[in-house]
């Protein structure tokens, strides 16, 4: 592995310092950041099972009463998206889990 050693040791009024970073003075949102409008998203939660022979999405409703042992669920609470693994589920279930939860978030854009 390689190695680095970084060592910054610079005034507050070093204007070769402060000019490589755009000049000194207070810190600006990115246009990107300054534009980003957050919407409100429902919560849900998404059975994935292959209990019939072949993976299948569902969306069930959102409590704990849902998650059941034998299969993994993808739940969403509008800020965070979550892959909760049953101990009982396949390996199937497990793998195509991680793929859905990642297609869904792109489809919802984020």
């Amino acid at each position: 592995m390689g190695e680095c050693e970084c060592i910054l040791d610079v005034d507050d009024d070093n204007e070769e310092f402060w000019a490589l970073l755009g000049g000194k003075g207070d810190i600006k949102l990115s246009k990107e950041e300054s534009t980003v409008v957050y919407t409100a998203i429902d919560k849900k939660m998404f059975s994935v099972s292959d209990s019939d022979g072949t993976v299948q999405v569902k969306e069930v409703p959102l409590s704990k009463e849902s998650l059941q042992s034998s299969d993994v669920f993808i739940i969403d609470t509008g800020d965070q998206c979550f892959v909760w693994i049953g101990k009982e589920s396949t390996p199937d279930e497990k793998q195509q889990a991680i793929i859905i939860a990642f297609r869904y978030l792109k489809q919802m854009d984020r």
